[in-house]
């Protein structure tokens, strides 16, 4: 569970692999919103960390 601006999604977490494992980089997609990104996290190193999580989405489902 994710939690965002406009509430709470169960999210699936996608990361990428590297060789220097002191940089990650995970994203977080929202089955319910058509696999719509909700977060993601990056870590460049020990002292460096970005984290962007949706706060707001202007975006219909096909169908709702």
């Amino acid at each position: 569970m994710i939690e965002t601006g406009l509430g709470q999604f169960e999210a699936l977490v996608v990361e990428r692999e590297r060789e220097n494992k002191s940089r990650q980089t995970r994203l977080y997609v929202a089955p319910s919103l058509d696999y719509l990104l909700v977060k993601i996290e990056h870590q460049e190193s020990r002292l460096m960390k970005i984290v962007a999580t949706l706060k707001t989405m202007d975006y219909q489902l096909l169908g709702d």
